[in-house]
């Protein structure tokens, strides 16, 4: 049996490789296509080598590479081989490249097989649908599996997290779970193509809405010199009573393929509904302009500096703790503001491959956008620094453990939902 995934990124490499390491097949093909853009995974991935930093999938990818069970290509005829396709393509709002690799699905597969293509992308409600329309004739079975991975715990995720299997005949969500049983340790939740369409997009869309909830009750208590934290506690006090009320925490904005557009796939066909989801992300889509406005209003303040002659250090580019994954990350969206009006930013962050720490002693203020643990040990400093320019932190984390004693040493601090300092 041979087995192909179509879309080499953050779940289309570890499912190639994770089925790779198994004996079940002969080969897996992972498809990618040649464009300026990702056409470098290809000879990348051969090397055995990742696109991004993930140490247990990259000594996993070598060992398939070694054993001649994974090849990367872009040669899509080689679909004709395959008795099961994997589609993790990925799925920005209008669904361009997702539909175009399903004609090539389309167009590529051998009837004589019976393949089974599971979609694994995370897609609008009805677009499974849409497929079996595209295959209608044809031979091809379809299922929706869609993915919960996140990066640093991807094969971990894959393996442990429940898996949501959606078919519309029981035979083809056995065969759905015959496959994934091979490397999964968790539980299957068994439904319809269309409930599993609606399960993967509400949940990414939910956790949007909460975070929310949180940034604009904190944003409230800023105007009002409230300390959020103390909210929080107060809100939280009824979990376990009965009555579940909790708040996440707020921050300098969301980032990722997720949280910034599960919300409009969701409600992507849903033209004559009240849409909370859509609200959700432009409230998030805020924060990073919350941010250069609090930065903005603190050089105007306390520096006799213009902000055309402001520099500003900050600290983190990737959207998550501890990775390199810099999709859609707030920090850029703060950075182009930032340069809008002129300030210079310098971007430090390790792990992406900005290290500028030398420049903490050359700009006006420090932004915290994103908390690596690397960066524990520079701000625990800060308060006892001889720092010769303006001391000004902007904590979009609140990481600082002792926001006063940074205070009482000379610093001008400002942080989400700390209207109290």
């Amino acid at each position: 049996m041979k087995l192909g995934v179509v879309g080499m990124g953050y779940v289309g490499i570890p499912e190639a490789v994770l089925f790779a390491g198994l004996p079940d097949f002969e080969i897996v093909y992972g498809f990618q296509r040649e464009s300026d853009t990702s056409g470098y995974k290809i000879k990348l991935l051969n090397e055995g080598k990742l696109p991004f930093q993930e140490e247990d999938l990259e000594i996993a990818l070598e060992e398939s590479i070694k054993n001649h069970k994974f090849v990367c290509t872009s040669d899509y005829s080689k679909l004709s081989e395959c008795n099961t396709i994997i589609v993790a393509v990925q799925t920005p709002p209008d669904l361009k490249a997702f539909f175009e690799a399903v004609d090539i699905i389309s167009n590529s597969v051998s009837e004589e097989l019976s393949p089974l293509v599971v979609v694994v992308s995370t897609v609008p409600p009805g677009t499974i649908a849409k497929i079996k329309e595209k295959f209608n004739g044809k031979n091809i079975r379809v299922t929706h599996a869609p993915e919960r991975v996140m990066p640093k715990k991807l094969i971990y995720n894959l393996q442990t997290l429940p898996r949501i299997i959606g078919g519309d005949c029981k035979e083809d969500i056995n065969a759905t779970v015959d496959l994934y049983r091979k490397i999964y340790v968790s539980d299957f939740i068994r439904m319809s193509c269309i409930e599993a369409e609606i399960t993967k997009t509400s949940e990414n869309a939910i956790r949007a809405v909460q975070i929310a909830v949180a940034n604009q009750i904190a944003v409230v208590c800023e105007n009002n010199g409230a300390n959020f934290f103390k909210v929080k506690e107060g809100i939280d006090s009824l979990k376990g009573k009965g009555i579940t009320r909790a708040l996440l925490l707020p921050g300098a904005g969301v980032g990722g393929h997720c949280l910034t557009k599960d919300g409009y796939l969701l409600m992507r066909n849903e033209r004559e509904s009240p849409d909370i989801f859509s609200d959700a992300i432009f409230i998030n889509n805020l924060m990073p302009y919350h941010m250069w406005q609090l930065t903005k209003n603190a050089l105007r303040e306390h520096t006799t500096k213009s902000i055309g002659e402001s520099r500003v250090l900050v600290f983190g580019w990737s959207y998550l703790p501890n990775t390199s994954d810099d999709r859609d990350s707030p920090s850029a969206s703060f950075k182009r503001l930032a340069e809008r009006e002129g300030c210079s930013v310098i971007i430090h962050d390790p792990l992406c491959g900005y290290d500028n720490i030398n420049e903490i002693i050359r700009v006006d203020a420090i932004v915290i956008m994103t908390m690596h643990d690397i960066f524990e040990d520079i701000i625990k400093l800060l308060p006892n620094s001889e720092y010769p320019y303006p001391k000004i932190l902007i904590d979009g984390r609140n990481v600082v453990a002792n926001p006063n004693k940074l205070i009482k040493a000379g610093w001008v601090y400002k942080a989400i939902g700390r209207g109290d300092l």
